[in-house]
């Protein structure tokens, strides 16, 4: 796996990883006061949400993996806007700041296909592995009680 790992490519994954746990620890918030609806911070507080969001992060990324592989798996909801924008005719010939505001905002413009795959699968699964151990160890200690 080192060899597909380039330098210019841990900057992009720690940030991907630092954004995974960050969710994960936000949904673990929502998860305490909506659902099960105490403010009390324990084991259960940061169990069942933050493994939850852990095996999808592990799940996201053996899917990293698969089309890292050259197996495609069509997730793009937004093909059919991504179309219709792109036969939309422009009404201006003269291109002013304005005529670029509806263009999506690319974050790793550097990087080539292959390249994001192995950073999205990186972070998924480092992500996945430093959320899903301590949940791990927290409902075993919660049960041995």
């Amino acid at each position: 796996m080192k060899k597909y790992i380039k330098p210019y490519m841990k900057r992009p994954i720690y940030e991907k990883i630092a954004v995974r746990i960050l969710i994960a620890l936000v949904l673990a918030c929502f998860y305490n006061i909506y659902i099960f609806k105490k403010f009390v911070i324990n084991a259960t507080f940061f169990n069942y949400p933050m493994l939850s969001f852990g095996c999808i992060c592990l799940m996201l990324g053996w899917f990293n993996y698969l089309k890292f592989d050259g197996i495609k798996i069509n997730l793009n909801i937004d093909q059919h806007n991504r179309e219709k924008k792109k036969n939309r005719k422009k009404k201006h010939k003269n291109k002013g700041m304005m005529d670029y505001t509806d263009e999506e905002i690319r974050e790793d413009q550097e990087l080539l296909e292959d390249e994001k795959t192995v950073c999205n699968m990186v972070a998924n699964l480092v992500g996945g592995f430093i959320i899903v151990i301590p949940s791990l160890v927290l409902l075993v200690i919660e049960l041995l009680r």
